[in-house]
């Protein structure tokens, strides 16, 4: 995702396995484009273009931010 001045963040998800299953291993956004919406249309935008794959994820314990962000979006 870009604005005019940088890219604002990226969302990293793997290839469609045999079984139909992507992993989102990350999202990064810069600290100060938390909270715009930006991860949130990234996230959506991923999984539009890997439907139907099953996307599975794995976010560190201590990633409370981040726990909370997926869980909003139903994982």
């Amino acid at each position: 995702m870009e604005s005019d001045k940088r890219i604002e963040g990226f969302a990293n998800f793997g290839k469609v396995s045999e079984e139909g299953i992507s992993i989102l291993y990350a999202i990064y956004l810069y600290p100060d484009t938390q909270g715009k919406g930006i991860g949130t249309r990234l996230l959506e935008y991923g999984m539009d273009e890997l439907s139907p794959a099953v996307i599975h994820l794995n976010v560190e314990k201590e990633n409370k931010k981040g726990m909370s962000f997926y869980q909003a979006k139903g994982f």
